[in-house]
């Protein structure tokens, strides 16, 4: 049996509940992002990190609200390594 084994094999349909009402196309352009983000070298994205996506592509955070979020995200993950 692999690690992966049972686990869901996306973002999306790890939690569907922050998918839902966006576009494929919506869909298709988050779970990107998040995978850009996380192959780069960075942390596996958490539940806030893809609430957070999905919020801006469905239109509830505004991109400065998001930076805001993010740079305050940072901190607090660096705090939790640090």
């Amino acid at each position: 049996m692999s690690a992966d084994e049972g686990r869901p094999s996306s973002f999306a349909e790890q939690w569907p509940e922050l998918f839902e009402g966006l576009s494929d196309r919506e869909v298709a352009a988050t779970v990107r992002a998040l995978a850009v983000t996380w192959s780069d070298g960075g942390m596996i994205p958490e539940f806030e990190d893809v609430k957070a996506l999905t919020d801006v592509a469905r239109g509830a955070m505004s991109r400065e609200e998001y930076w805001v979020w993010a740079r305050e995200r940072a901190r607090v993950l660096a705090a939790r390594e640090g």
